[in-house]
């Protein structure tokens, strides 16, 4: 009973958790006139730019929706975001697979009306386009039209990968400051975190008092309900010939939520999560002539991490590998008549892979290759692995 109310609580402080996280963020919109509202936007990953916007004017209102055209910058949680009409190179990334990468060296510029997040701003002003691992940096100035950074992953006559980097000749050219040079540059990545600095360096050049305000890093929170359906093959080893068994592969039901937390770097590809999960497996047979029953209930605590690749704007795949912790109650295994004997997991590790859609719902076929569930009985060993199909659902 103890273990059931430990579940109950755990799930509800979950949701009471991503309910106080709020359904909505409050921020601003400059329409084409210029005229500034103060609104509260629709809850989102705002990192990954919106191709159209949800908000409401006020917190009892219906939600109103806007497209690129209507809005010509807004502001969320300390982002503000711009909109421009830019020429951007629309080469597929390498994460998109090898056999997408252009042959040529060159840019493939077309010409796009998108909105850009303001990264820093100074006497030059970097700006991203991120629609997860399609990513691209802008820079404009006082007396600089804006542009974009040249980079690109392009396939060579060798058949290998290659890099155009010339956003790092474009910066010295830019930043007229004797500490940019081509030395200063050479081990620069095309990435926010190492951009920040080589601009925070120009700005210190330009201005020895210049003061670069750091921006609050949001925090990404999922709360998420799970259902799963698996198959469960259960075997026991003896040396005593009537404590074995082979249990037939058996389905089994699994109820529970997971917290996650998406780690704010790396484009958002890594992610920590804790799920507690609840599954009961009872199996009664005969074998050689001899009853044998299995009762298996347990609350299941799942403490591991995430990795994301995106493959287009609704769909992710993900992968997860944890420690399984299992902490049983109400459950014995009852061999041929012999004094049942009580069960008691090791903890193991689960592995998995799945699909997300809109960050919204999705499945994982998450694997447990091998537990102990008579732990604590060294003459039995035990062999318990599932392979189950879950469905989730996210909350918040």
């Amino acid at each position: 009973m103890k273990k059931y109310l430990l579940f109950v609580v755990i799930t509800v402080c979950g949701w009471s958790i991503a309910m106080a996280q709020g359904k909505f963020h409050k921020g601003y919109l400059v329409d084409n006139v210029g005229n500034k509202s103060e609104v509260f936007f629709k809850k989102q990953n705002w990192k990954h730019l919106p191709e159209k916007i949800s908000f409401k004017y006020f917190e009892s209102s219906s939600y109103e929706e806007v497209d690129i055209k209507e809005v010509q910058a807004f502001g969320v949680n300390g982002e503000v975001f711009e909109r421009f009409t830019v020429e951007m190179d629309m080469s597929a990334p390498k994460e998109k697979g090898m056999n997408r990468l252009s042959r040529q060296r060159g840019m493939n510029y077309e010409t796009a009306t998108v909105f850009l997040r303001k990264v820093v701003e100074g006497k030059l002003t970097l700006y991203v386009y991120d629609r997860y691992d399609f990513v691209r940096f802008f820079v404009s100035g006082e007396q600089h039209k804006i542009e974009q950074l040249v980079y690109k992953e392009y396939m060579h006559s060798s058949n290998q990968a290659a890099v155009n980097d010339g956003y790092k000749q474009q910066l010295i050219n830019l930043m007229d400051c004797e500490d940019i040079n081509t030395e200063s540059v050479n081990y620069l990545r095309y990435d926010e975190k190492s951009l920040i600095k080589i601009f925070k360096k120009y700005y210190h050049c330009v201005d020895p008092n210049a003061v670069y305000e750091e921006k609050e890093v949001e925090k990404i929170f999922y709360f998420n309900a799970i259902v799963g359906v698996g198959l469960t093959k259960l075997k026991m080893k003896s040396d005593y010939g009537s404590r074995a068994a082979d249990f037939p592969v058996s389905p089994e039901l699994r109820l529970g939520v997971e917290f996650e937390y998406v780690v704010p770097y790396s484009n958002h590809k890594w992610g920590l999560f804790l799920a507690p999960s609840y599954h009961s497996f009872k199996k009664e047979m005969v074998q050689n002539g001899k009853d044998y029953k299995i009762t298996y209930n347990s609350l299941e605590i799942a403490i591991g991490g995430k990795y994301y690749s995106h493959i287009s704007k609704n769909t992710t795949l993900v992968f997860n590998m944890a420690l399984d912790l299992d902490i049983t109650f109400n459950s014995e295994y009852a061999p041929a008549k012999i004094e049942p004997l009580e069960v008691s997991s090791a903890p193991t590790i689960q592995l998995g892979a799945g699909m997300r859609f809109k960050n919204k719902h999705g499945f994982d076929l998450q694997f447990i290759p091998a537990r102990n569930i008579l732990n604590q009985y060294p003459n039995v060993i035990t062999s318990y692995s599932n392979l189950t199909l879950k469905f989730v659902y996210n909350i918040q």
